[in-house]
This record gives structure tokens, sequence and C-alpha cells, in this order.
């Protein structure tokens, strides 16, 4: 199975059948043990509705792997157009 989050690929996992969604209790206690744990399917109608931003962040992210400054990225157009409301 392809180890995807929010449309991008980071590698793969072997997992020998489909999986359920965990009940409420496993993934409650796997949280307060510090442990991942895999929900399937859990936001496949939400993110569409975020793809622009996603791939926005994806970009920051591989900007600043590359070397790029946080605060340089953070003051540019888009971001600063973003931001502004909650920072401003």
């Amino acid at each position: 199975m392809a180890l995807l989050r929010r449309g991008f690929e980071y590698g793969w996992i072997k997992i020998e059948t489909d999986v359920n969604m965990p009940a409420a209790a496993e993934v409650k206690q796997a949280w307060l043990n510090d442990q991942a744990i895999l929900l399937p399917r859990l936001l496949t109608d939400v993110l569409p509705r975020f793809e622009a931003d996603i791939v926005q962040a994806h970009e920051l992210f591989e900007q600043l792997l590359d070397g790029a400054g946080l605060s340089e990225r953070l003051e540019s157009k888009a971001y600063a157009e973003r931001l502004l409301p909650d920072f401003g």
C-alpha cells in the first residue's frame, strides 16, 4: 500500500488485508501512547477543498529542504495574504 499524505506519496508499507477504520478506543490509545495509527479514507471527501493549500505547503516544505529561508517564504505574497487575517 502506498504511504500517502495529502496526495503525496512518501513510500510503501505492507498491509496484508483490507484495512478498516479502527475503533475509537484504539485511536485514543494510540494517540495517548504517541503511536501512529492508520485511519483509512478518513478525509477522502474533505481534502479536495484544500488541494491548492496542500500543494503550496508541500512546495514550501521542499523549498525549506533545499535551504530556503522560512521568513522570506512566509513574507511572499501568497502566504502574506493567507496569514495576514490571523497574524496581521
